[in-house]
């Protein structure tokens, strides 16, 4: 099978499954099971909301499997220093931590954490692997890669980030901020996604301020 199909493939199974993780710490035996996104797209706005496209959700449970109503899902993005998450979330359920690039929600009921995060690339390429950590009660939840539609962290999903895309895509080295796909490469799916992100007009808006 040619290499670019593979990828394809491989993209498109990991981006429509979700990954279901043990807790556990060092030592102990696990204390809850977590259902995690299989990545992390930060997305712009329209000058009013987010973009549906970035949202993504955490289910939290117990030993059970019973839901953990009304416990707080912390995604922590320090491991990506490529990005940066704006100062407004335009999100009131969301708690903010910019001083070290964390948010935070709380579950509902049915023990699941709703997000979808405003921010944008910073600076070169850097980051390759999985730099987006999810915490719950102080405990790892598991790891995952992390990517933006506005590359150049102003103007909103614009032509140039099209140029930036393109330029990490022709380095051959797979900077997770243009894995839309979540493949684990960069590829001819990942422009799809930006292609579609950038048609939607959702995402016309960059930070008004971001976070350190």
């Amino acid at each position: 099978m040619p290499r670019s199909i593979r990828t394809f493939m491989l993209g498109f199974a990991v981006a429509s499954s979700q990954i279901l993780v043990p807790c556990a710490r060092a030592g102990l035996p696990p204390t809850f099971n977590a259902t995690l996104p299989p990545c992390i797209r930060l997305v712009g706005s329209d000058g009013v909301q987010a973009s549906p496209s970035g949202a993504f959700q955490v289910v939290v449970r117990d030993l059970a499997n019973n839901p953990m109503p009304f416990v707080a899902v912390v995604v922590d993005l320090s491991g990506a220093p490529d990005l940066r998450m704006c100062g407004d979330q335009l999100d009131a359920s969301l708690t903010l931590d910019c001083a070290h690039a964390k948010v935070s929600a709380l579950t509902d009921a049915n023990g699941i954490a709703r997000f979808t995060l405003l921010g944008g690339g910073f600076g070169p390429a850097l980051t390759i692997g999985y730099p987006a950590q999810f915490y719950c009660q102080g405990i790892l939840l598991g790891s995952v890669p992390v990517s933006s539609y506005d590359l150049d962290g102003q103007g909103g999903v614009s032509a140039n980030d099209l140029s930036v895309w393109l330029a990490e895509f022709a380095s051959g080295t797979p900077y997770v901020r243009s894995d839309f796909d979540c493949s684990g490469d960069v590829g001819a799916n990942d422009l799809s996604f930006w292609l579609a992100a950038f048609a939607s007009g959702t995402q016309i808006g960059s930070c008004g301020s971001t976070c350190p």
